[in-house]
């Protein structure tokens, strides 16, 4: 008897041990709802995740956006300055166990409202009365959302959805335009990756509606209208001014030069502002949408270009020097455009000296190039696909390449306990020919934590050591790279955030005896 009270009493002991090991968990962000806010407002959004302890602190990538916690678990607060920029900032949980991964918090110019059920058809549909984003869900299997907007003849409303593209909620939605009596007038499927837009001009007056349903991201043998508690999604419907793209897509610094915004009802006021920004540049620009290369060009320069129609082939001439490379960056897909590019390099004869593609579906490429005598070259750009219009344009620069080099992380977060050292170990991709000899920098840590760059075995790797005696901390801080030879070179240490296939510099230091680096957000199905 004795015996079996001594075994009960350690299996509670392990029990209660394991339990105090699950409460000290960091807590985890799987998605946000609402997934973003008005600037210039306060708004109340939940946070989808694991919070063994509660509150848990927050904290956003920009200073103009103050994040507080609920009384009721996974419950925040906003607090959006009318100075913040539009556009995704990054969110993360913590307390003194570790931090959360990151998730975007969009920021709009447009009022918000919240999705209201029942609105699956287009008798019960949702009536939107001003130029607004809609925060809504997709949150059950078979789920459809139905919006009813008022248009004059000749009006045009533009409906943008961002659900997979920004938020990598796992759902590739389709939209359309329909008549009262449900007619489909207008469609579409992935204009922005997965997610949909349209830009709908009505043919007379009279209520519309916008009909939102989804199939799973990742393909399935299923055939059914996919919802789930993670398709979160924001669905911008504006009469009012829409910004597109600018044109030129890169002007040279000092020239004067002011970008032309393209897209729709640009005359009438609020402005949801584009994404795609103007590239300032120290050498020649030009913009070839309008009208065709006069001349051949001198590396380096930049220029905006745009293949007009399917099948279509843009030529731009360029002077080559023997002995000084070149690099050929195209970005389209980076700035939500569709062209998919392809670059090739043609002598005088015609015969290829080089050419590009992207390395997987909906990305942009580069092309490299030592010229072996002077002579003009022609480079040739066009669609993978053969496809072409108004909204295919790209920016492409012709420099000659720079020694330069990247340098990246394994994690974001970092779990530091007093006492015992933390080593991070840093990669380091030389680009054209870079020699420089680097050490590192830890920015934003307290004088508490020390940081000692420690030389890799070869040209590499690096090691940041991190020690510290203190006993609970937990901010952002970031690694930076300097050359001790080249006193201009700075270079961010990033770290990959593979669901949304980007980077952040954004680091994140846990200090405690229990600290914990949390797991990584389970890949959603894209």
């Amino acid at each position: 008897m004795i015996r079996m009270k001594t075994v009960f009493g350690f299996s509670l002991c392990v029990l209660c041990v394991l339990g105090g090991e699950l409460v000290a968990a960091p807590p985890t962000l799987t998605s946000l709802f609402p997934a973003g806010g008005q600037v210039g407002q306060t708004v109340e959004f939940t946070a989808s995740g694991s919070f063994d302890k509660w509150p848990v602190s927050a904290w956003a990538s920009d200073p103009n956006v103050a994040l507080s916690p609920g009384k009721d678990k996974g419950k925040f607060t906003a607090t959006i300055a009318p100075n913040a920029k539009p556009g995704p900032v990054w969110i993360r949980l913590h307390d003194a166990s570790g931090a959360s991964p990151l998730r975007p918090f969009v920021l709009g110019v447009l009022p918000e409202i919240a999705e209201a059920e029942p609105n699956d058809d287009v008798a019960k549909a949702q009536a939107i009365d001003r130029s607004c984003v809609v925060n809504g869900k997709l949150g059950r299997s078979g789920d459809v959302d139905v919006f009813a907007v008022k248009l004059s003849k000749g009006q045009t409303l533009v409906a943008t959805l961002v659900a997979n593209h920004v938020l990598r909620s796992p759902m590739d939605a389709v939209m359309q335009v329909v008549s009262p009596d449900g007619f489909v007038l207008d469609q579409n499927h992935d204009h922005r990756g997965l997610d949909p837009q349209l830009a709908f001009t009505a043919p007379k007056d009279g209520a519309y509606r916008v009909r939102i349903f989804a199939f799973p991201s990742q393909p399935d043998s299923s055939i059914r209208h996919f919802g789930s508690d993670l398709c979160v999604y924001r669905l911008t419907l504006s009469t009012a001014g829409y910004e597109d793209f600018p044109i030129p897509l890169a002007i040279q610094n000092g020239s004067g030069a002011k970008p032309k915004a393209t897209g729709w009802n640009l005359a009438i006021a609020p402005l949801v502002p584009s994404a795609v920004a103007v590239r300032e540049e120290s050498f020649a620009c030009y913009d070839f949408t309008a009208a065709k290369p006069a001349a051949a060009l001198v590396p380096p320069f930049a220029a905006t270009g745009r293949i007009a129609e399917a099948g279509a082939v843009n030529a731009i001439p360029v002077k080559l020097t023997k002995g000084k490379p070149i690099a050929v960056q195209i970005e389209s897909r980076a700035l939500e455009l569709p062209l998919t590019p392809v670059l090739r390099l043609l002598d005088e004869s015609g015969a290829v000296l080089a050419k590009a593609e992207p390395a997987r579906p909906n990305a942009d490429c580069e092309l490299n190039y030592s010229p072996t005598k002077d002579h003009t070259a022609t480079l040739e750009v066009r669609d993978l696909y053969r496809a072409g219009g108004e909204r295919f344009v790209y920016r492409v620069r012709v420099v000659h390449p720079e020694p330069d080099a990247d340098l990246t992380v394994a994690a974001d977060r970092f779990a530091l306990a007093p006492g015992t050292p933390l080593e991070i170990p840093v990669t380091v991709a030389r680009k054209a020919g870079f020699k420089g000899v680097l050490e590192l920098k830890a920015e934003g840590l307290p004088p508490e934590v020390t940081a000692t760059s420690v030389p890799g075995k070869d040209d590499k790797t690096l090691t940041l050591k991190l020690s510290t005696e203190a006993k609970a901390i937990s901010k952002p801080f970031r690694i930076v790279a300097v050359a001790k030879d080249v006193p201009t070179f700075t270079r961010p240490v990033r770290a990959a955030l593979a669901d949304f296939e980007t980077t952040t510099a954004d680091l994140w230091l846990t200090v405690g005896s229990d600290a914990k680096v949390a797991p990584p957000t389970p890949k959603k199905k894209k």
